[in-house]
């Protein structure tokens, strides 16, 4: 019989292995700071340095040394700043290579430091509790370049019973995508080959992967950033270093709307794409209905997991759609949450009577629509 390797057994290898590249990065630090005399420092070689403090900055909060990450992220700012301020030929003045410097050295002594704590006394990490597999059908594309946080996640994933792959790159990603479809997609916005908004817009731009989610990881709160990856497409984004805990409840809601759909019926077409971009802004798939013959058509043949319900409406109205729904076998247990103008306490309690979980009365708060849905997405239902 094989052994089986707990996740803090595995968790602490990927530790010892990130201490080993803190060392590594102190020599790395030393070659950028030695470039200085050689040459003064140009934008093309602040561009190089920039990976190496971003990686440190994104990965060292997750390893347990929140000062390398602290120390990391203020020279990545920095760097910024300075190669937005140079021109094609300018190089680093003086006074901006003594700031770098002594921001560098401070980083420095923050890894030795890490490494030689971290060697002493690992740091002891807890598994979290129902992590047996049954998320076994979902699965997760990460694509970044830092080796260790993909390792991390990966783990991770796999302890909660999710699939994971990661991939150092856009292209391999591109490569990946090409023979499969994960459920969600993790993605670093600044990676070598190609950035991750570039690869975003790509997946969002064809049709076979437009409503597949995708969270973006920063390594800063670059509001440009995050306003470029929301805008063209991306579901959320998580900002480096994060807490890997609080990475995995998001993904686990967000897997969890990912294979429910909604269906929308209103003959407002202005409230009911409103309702549904929320939802859709939440991982949901969404069907709309302009009117309850319609609405009864697709929920006979699409069965959807939950009903958005609005009492007035032509053809046939939602308490009609509604009674139809209780009385077939197929559709009497999807859940059904009313919506309507009318406010009387007689007509919320005919409503619920007809056999509906749930009566919003308009205007509605969108956010309070999803908390409920996802409510009784998770509630049995019994009718009839």
């Amino acid at each position: 019989m094989s052994e089986i390797i707990s996740f803090e057994d595995t968790f602490q290898r990927l530790r010892q292995t990130y201490i080993e590249r803190l060392r590594n990065s102190v020599e790395a630090i030393d070659n950028v700071l030695a470039q200085k005399q050689l040459a003064p420092l140009a934008a093309e070689d602040l561009r190089r340095a920039i990976t190496l403090f971003h990686g440190l900055a994104g990965s060292g909060t997750t390893f347990g040394f929140p000062q390398v990450s602290e120390a990391a992220l203020k020279i990545e700012i920095f760097l910024d700043l300075v190669i937005g301020s140079l021109g094609e030929f300018d190089v680093m003045s003086e006074h901006q290579y003594q700031t770098f410097e002594a921001m560098s050295q401070d980083l420095r002594r923050s890894c030795l430091r890490a490494s030689e704590a971290g060697a002493l006394r690992p740091q002891a990490v807890v598994a979290a509790e129902g992590t047996t597999g049954s998320n076994e059908e979902y699965s997760v594309l990460i694509v970044d370049d830092d080796d260790d946080l993909c390792n991390l996640l990966v783990l991770k994933f796999k302890e909660k019973g999710i699939e994971a792959e990661a991939v150092r790159s856009g292209e391999k990603a591109l490569k990946i995508l090409g023979m499969k479809r994960p459920d969600l997609v993790i993605l670093d916005i600044m990676m070598p080959d190609m950035n991750g908004q570039e690869l975003l817009r790509r997946l969002k731009q064809d049709p076979e992967f437009v409503s597949m989610p995708v969270i973006m990881l920063t390594g800063k709160t670059n509001e440009k950033d995050v306003r470029t990856a929301q805008h063209s497409g991306a579901l959320d984004y998580i900002v480096k270093p994060f807490d890997p805990e609080a990475l995995m409840e998001k993904v686990a809601s967000i897997l969890d709307s990912a294979r429910r759909t909604i269906l929308v019926a209103d003959n407002d077409t202005h409230i009911a794409e409103l309702l549904a971009g929320k939802y859709r802004s939440q991982g949901f798939r969404v069907i709309t209905a302009d009117n309850g013959v319609k609405a009864w058509n697709v929920i006979y043949r699409a069965l959807p997991d939950l009903v958005v319900l609005d009492i007035l409406m032509p053809g046939m109205d939602g308490l009609s759609v509604l009674a139809n729904m209780r009385a077939d076998a197929k559709t009497r247990n999807i859940p059904v949450i009313v919506v309507s103008t009318r406010s009387d306490k007689d007509q919320v309690d005919e409503g619920l009577e007809a056999g509906a979980q749930d009566y919003m009365i308009k205007p509605i708060l969108t956010d309070d629509l999803v908390e409920r849905t996802r409510k009784l997405l998770k509630t049995p239902v019994t009718a009839g």
